[in-house]
């Protein structure tokens, strides 16, 4: 034990001192504050006011648009040839032109933008949202319906409140706060499993081309070394991911006070650049759904439980991987070698974040259950099960078979690293994989 600790206090201290860690530790925190904070202050920013010119040949639309802080309608009475040269000279910013032959059913019902440089999305959604609810209206009008009382028919919302019925004990949920939960632990598995497991194999790769390898395992036993170098590389990670989110955060929000961002637009911005998440951006558009709804669900989840979960299947999940990428660093000779090895292990980890959606919208289904079971793909689909309360016997039952898995791909591991640490100029093939582990000695 005293050996391995030994190498672990090496692989942490060598690789904790690189410059690299140290540019990435502090350059990962500013990169991400970036990538929130500079959208969320782009939005509360007033854009550049821009005038449309109307020509509304109808007579129907031109008293319809609403100005706001960026965009301004004006109507004009002019020619669209005298309009157009208005628009070259910079006095507006694009012309509209509506013509009489928009509500006439036997021709197309379009409208013509014309600007200088290309009309923002922003102009286009606000003409487009504008001229269809103003036919609509008048439609309705036409049918003898009454606008009025329809509005008020739309507005009526209905807001769905989900509770969990646990032990005759009535807990309160949210489907939006537990998916996306779901998904934030679940990917930083992923990332973190891919990210530090093959650090492990490049690790293991460098050392034996460069015949490194070749003194150690003169004073320590292969497996010795193996486990060295995956928890202390384990470590590495543990240590830049903490600093990570203890940086991140303290940037994001002490920018985001020094700029006057509120707590709404910033977790805008998180909502929609989770991965996984494209589903949940319309989440402020369905009825008797808001912000504060999510807010409330997310008070109702167990943090706790879900940190404790997070730090299990980060740390047994990572070393499983990582076993088996040690393994794959020691079989190759050089990174193109390592490819058709690395594709069987990756395969379970892709598989996981492509069925992510299914187990979202299905988190009791067998799918769900066999995959959060299963070591290969529980450190991704449990986390995504957790906060949709699974039983505690699955919970436990997936960590067991987990930890076992752990130690199964770790001898497996150790037996192909014993061969294969030492063995050069050989093109190695899964039948020759198969060998190394029934060696003797």
């Amino acid at each position: 034990m005293r050996i391995i600790s030994l190498i672990i206090q090496r692989e942490y201290l060598v690789r904790v001192r690189k410059k690299s860690f140290l540019i990435m530790t502090i350059l990962g925190p500013v990169l991400l504050a970036c990538i929130y904070i500079v959208p969320a202050y782009l939005m509360l920013r007033e854009g550049e006011k821009r005038t449309i010119a109307v020509i509304d040949e109808s007579g129907l639309f031109s008293q319809s648009f609403e100005n706001n802080k960026n965009i301004s309608f004006a109507p004009i009475n002019t020619s669209l040839a005298v309009a157009k040269e208005q628009v070259r000279q910079d006095k507006y910013y694009a012309v509209l032109y509506i013509p009489k032959s928009i509500l006439d059913k036997t021709h197309n019902r379009e409208v013509e933008l014309f600007s200088k440089k290309g009309a923002s999305i922003e102009v286009e959604d606000k003409v487009q949202e504008t001229i269809q609810k103003k036919i609509q209206d008048l439609q309705l009008k036409q049918a003898n319906i009454d606008t009025d009382l329809l509005k008020q028919i739309e507005s009526y919302e209905i807001a769905v409140n989900t509770a969990n019925l646990e032990e005759e004990k009535e807990q309160e949920s949210n489907v939006i706060a537990s998916s996306i939960v779901g998904y934030i632990s679940a990917f930083i598995i992923y990332i973190s499993i891919f990210l530090y497991g093959v650090q492990v194999m490049r690790g293991i790769l460098e050392e034996k081309t460069n015949r490194i390898v070749e003194v150690m395992i003169s004073s320590v036993k292969p497996f010795q070394l193996m486990m060295g170098k995956i928890i202390g590389i384990a470590l590495v990670g543990l240590t830049q991911f903490l600093l990570w989110l203890l940086l991140g955060f303290g940037i994001i929000y002490g920018t985001a006070q020094t700029l006057g961002i509120d707590q709404q637009t910033m977790m805008q911005q998180v909502e929609n650049r989770q991965p996984g998440l494209s589903q949940l951006k319309e989440v402020q558009k369905k009825p008797g759904l808001q912000a504060k709804d999510i807010y409330k669900g997310l008070a109702t989840i167990n943090f706790t439980k879900i940190i404790a979960c997070l730090l299990f299947y980060f740390l047994f999940g990572y070393l499983m991987y990582s076993a088996l990428f040690a393994a794959v660093g020691a079989a190759s000779d050089a990174d193109t070698d390592t490819q058709q090895f690395m594709f069987p292990i990756s395969v379970p980890l892709i598989f996981s974040i492509v069925i992510a959606t299914y187990i979202v919208q299905n988190p009791d289904s067998s799918i769900a259950f066999w995959t959060s079971i299963i070591p290969l793909t529980s450190p991704i689909i449990m986390l995504i099960r957790l906060p949709f309360n699974p039983p505690l016997w699955e919970i436990g039952l997936s960590m067991a078979l987990l930890v076992g898995g752990f130690l199964g791909t770790t001898w497996l591991a150790a037996r192909i690293y014993r061969v294969g640490i030492l063995m050069y100029g050989k093109k190695v093939s899964y039948k020759e994989l198969s060998k190394w582990l029934f060696y003797k000695g």
